[in-house]
């Protein structure tokens, strides 16, 4: 029941939402999982050069 709910809500938010909000929130999403993988690569390198 809720989870019914919860998937109206977010279709109604994204029919809501404009093209250039979306694209924004993709935007961030995909800076964010650079950022992630970025950092993870510099801590193999750190864990790397240690050992």
């Amino acid at each position: 029941m809720l989870l019914v709910i919860g998937r109206r809500a977010w279709e109604v938010l994204l029919a809501v939402l404009p093209g250039p909000v979306l694209r924004g929130l993709d935007g961030w999403a995909q800076r964010q999982a650079l950022a992630r993988a970025e950092r993870r690569r510099r801590a193999l390198l750190m864990a790397r050069s240690r050992s």
